[in-house]
């Protein structure tokens, strides 16, 4: 009896251990295919989004429509010519004040579907859904190594999540050729670089630091406002490197030979990220300097940012109504009273656009000012016009302003756990933290301007990525009164974000029609 009993033990500890190598030869092959599955549910997804939708040359408005001409005009001689670049649009330097990367990405395009005899699009569709697929997978490698994404479990399912948010909030700036994904996206690929190469040693880690200095200003050029990043990865580096040359030097390096070369190390650090900065920007020098006489790699946008900030005064929120026909293009601006009277004084007593005029405003009605930032900041919440360009004003948009707020909430919850978590470890992750700093200072700023929810993608991505990661842990609990507390805390989150939004949809400005309330049609 006991000989049988002990051969049963050794089937049945067989039998689980079969099981275990099942277990981890299965999860050894999700982790092989990760990546390539993951690419094609995002080419896949983005190119049949594009065909359902049909979003071609004809149909293209706005920026979409600026953007196509002066795609046109690098081949207005013929043949590919930079220097040719230029804008239908006279305002903020002509066509300078758009950079180059985009319109040759998509001059490109349009002259291969001139070449082909296909309609104009066609080519941006299959060349915009391989750049997406590329830089998702940068996205995800961010996700990782800056630990908002830690689960590996069932990571075909959590990436897919990902790209069906994206797609459902945000597919307006897929289906059109806008730069604004493709700047986010970039953006990331910018941090994640320098991250990966703070992380690294030798060449290896100048390799990282030069593509860096490529990708953020590729970022920039693509929309200038990155230029924020910009400044902040250049800042967190010097700040990292510094304070390990100093953490050297008191742990013992005494030699000044050994000083020499720390500081050495960290100065061909930022030289090359510099370096990658600058070569990247060659094509916007040259055009500078044939126009400008000017070595400067900037695009020249005049003020634009000034402006940008000065209509976020009067203007809560930003968006375009393009009507049925797709001709009709009217500005959607939703104005807040107090704002515009800020504005109508300040322009009777003689002020100009300007940063000046703006931080004046601001110290001569600090309350009204925090007000009016208040309900941008709510703004935020809500992603109501994932078309970007506005069709049917009467469309219920109360599913949107549900999956907004849920979204907002739990994510708000997490971060709350996240902060407790982090708690006491700062110092230690000063290197993640400013690098997201630095990635968020874009929306950030952008917040105070005129809203609009294209801005807030890469706010955006970071939430995705933060909500694809969760999963309760075995022994999360929660007492009565601790589901009752959040419930509350929800419920006034909702309420209060409810009643500011709806307040911010009434003032809309500029043309007939009805707003939808959020929880009803017009």
């Amino acid at each position: 009896m006991r000989v049988r009993s002990e051969g049963c033990n050794e089937k049945r500890t067989g039998w689980k251990e079969d099981l275990a190598k099942r277990g981890k030869n299965g999860k050894a092959l999700e982790e092989k295919l990760e990546i390539p599955v993951t690419f094609l549910i995002v080419f896949l997804g983005v190119l049949c989004l594009q065909v359902v939708a049909g979003i071609t040359r004809e149909k293209y408005v706005g920026d979409a429509w600026e953007y196509a001409m002066i795609g046109d005009s690098l081949f207005s001689s013929g043949h590919f010519k930079l220097s040719d670049i230029d804008s239908p649009i006279k305002v903020w330097g002509g066509g300078d004040y758009r950079g180059f990367v985009f319109p040759v990405l998509l001059g490109l395009s349009q002259h291969i579907d001139e070449i082909l005899g296909i309609a104009s699009g066609h080519t941006w569709w299959l060349v915009s859904s391989m750049l997406y697929s590329v830089l998702f997978l940068v996205y995800l490698k961010f996700l990782k190594d800056f630990g908002i994404r830690t689960n590996k479990r069932f990571a075909l399912l959590r990436n897919a999540f990902l790209v069906i948010l994206l797609l459902v909030f945000f597919y307006g700036l897929i289906i059109y050729p806008l730069t604004d994904a493709l700047a986010a996206f970039i953006a990331i690929a910018a941090a994640e670089m320098v991250w990966v190469g703070l992380k690294s040693q030798g060449r290896k880690r100048l390799k990282f630091f030069f593509f860096g200095g490529v990708l953020s200003y590729l970022a920039y050029n693509i929309r200038t406002i990155y230029i924020l990043e910009i400044m902040g990865l250049f800042s967190t580096v010097l700040f990292i490197e510094c304070g390990s040359i100093l953490r050297k030097w008191k742990e013992g390096y005494q030699a000044g030979r050994r000083k020499c070369e720390e500081c050495g190390k960290s100065l061909l650090t930022l030289l090359f990220m510099l370096a990658g900065f600058y070569i990247a920007a060659l094509p916007q020098v040259y055009l500078n300097f044939i126009r400008y006489h000017s070595f400067a790699p900037n695009v020249r946008v005049k003020g634009l940012m000034a402006q940008q900030l000065w209509w976020g005064i009067g203007v809560v929120r930003y968006g375009t109504f393009i009507g049925d026909d797709g001709i009709h293009t009217v500005q959607m601006t939703f104005q807040d009273g107090a704002g515009v009277a800020i504005q109508t004084a300040l322009e009777s007593a003689g002020y100009t656009v300007s940063y000046k005029s703006y931080a004046v405003a601001f110290f001569k009605y600090p309350l009204d000012f925090i007000a009016i930032l208040w309900k941008h900041v709510w703004n935020t919440m809500f992603i109501l016009f994932p078309e970007t360009y506005v069709q049917n004003l009467t469309i219920d948009r109360s599913i949107y302003a549900t999956l907004g707020l849920l979204i907002g909430i739990s994510f708000l919850f997490l971060f709350v756990e996240d902060l407790r978590s982090l708690s006491g470890r700062l110092l230690k992750n000063a290197d993640r933290i400013l690098l997201m700093i630095s990635l968020l200072l874009p929306t950030v700023a952008i917040l105070a301007g005129a809203m609009e929810e294209r801005f807030l993608l890469v706010f955006y991505l970071m939430i995705y990525g933060r909500l694809s990661a969760y999963q309760p842990s075995s022994g999360e609990r929660y007492s009565r009164k601790g589901i009752f507390a959040r419930l509350m805390v929800a419920l006034l989150i909702a309420f209060t974000a409810l009643s500011v939004e709806n307040g911010v949809l009434s003032g809309l400005q500029g043309m007939s029609g009805t707003i939808p309330l959020l929880l009803h049609g017009g």
